[in-house]
């Protein structure tokens, strides 16, 4: 096809042709269907080099131009990118919004690595993030991140509350454990712990008294259906004497 075609030519591209080049790329990538990935990593390439040369010379409001095109392009579900050598780009430039989505675009099972990726440089706000937009899909994120904030030299009270909460609701692990896991911190609170454990316990309180009631609303209905069958029987005896009666 066209695309195959043209991937062939684009050494001949120098530096100050660049722009060309893009045009080229963009105007196949809208418009030929069998666009192979080579195409559009290419493309990936060209934005993200852009973005960082505008960087390095103070050029904000170009580079973010540059940046919006390289992130439409990795959401864009049609563009056949090849995830591992994009990945390698977006290190390579200190891309890490690209890298963020690309791992997003993945599904669930990149979902961990993204998590990972986001703790690795200390950014509380992308691993909370991360848990809230995907958390529903892959609630063990949530138990990923209490680890990762016992683990931290401070303690973000605020985080670990919301953390508490989803295992809590989602019932993600045994309040034992939570504690365990929270008591690794050393500055971990008695505040913090009891208030966790109030409401675990309260909640585990709630599901006895519920569990009770269903087990004597069970022994009710055994009781009746017992004393239905007994009754079933005493009439089938009548009866039976009856027909005996009959028959002498």
């Amino acid at each position: 096809g066209p695309s195959a075609a043209a991937m062939q030519l684009v050494h001949i591209f120098g530096e100050g042709q660049r722009a060309h080049l893009i045009d080229l790329l963009q105007h196949l990538s809208s418009h030929d269907p069998a666009a192979p990935p080579a195409l559009h990593n290419t493309l990936l390439e060209l934005y993200v080099a852009e973005r960082a040369a505008c960087s390095s010379r103070g050029e904000g409001k170009q580079a973010k131009e540059w940046e919006e095109h390289a992130l439409a392009l990795i959401a864009d579900a049609k563009a056949k990118l090849e995830v591992d050598g994009a990945m390698v780009v977006c290190r390579m430039h200190a891309f890490d919004a690209g890298l963020v989505k690309l791992l997003a675009r993945q599904g669930p099972p990149a979902y961990r690595h993204l998590l990972d990726h986001h703790a690795a440089r200390g950014d509380l706000r992308g691993v909370m993030d991360t848990c809230e937009q995907l958390g529903g899909s892959e609630p063990q994120l949530w138990v990923e991140a209490l680890h990762w904030l016992a683990s931290q030299p401070a303690l973000h009270e605020k985080e670990v509350g919301r953390v508490l909460e989803r295992i809590e609701a989602e019932q993600l692990l045994p309040p034992l454990v939570v504690v365990q896991v929270l008591a690794q911190h050393p500055k971990a609170t008695l505040a913090l712990v009891k208030r966790f454990m109030t409401r675990a316990l309260a909640s585990e309180a709630a599901r006895i008294k519920e569990d009770r009631g269903v087990v004597g609303v069970l022994a009710d209905e055994t009781a009746r259906m017992r004393a239905e069958i007994s009754s079933l029987r005493t009439q089938a005896r009548v009866v039976q004497t009856r027909d005996c009666s009959a028959c002498g």
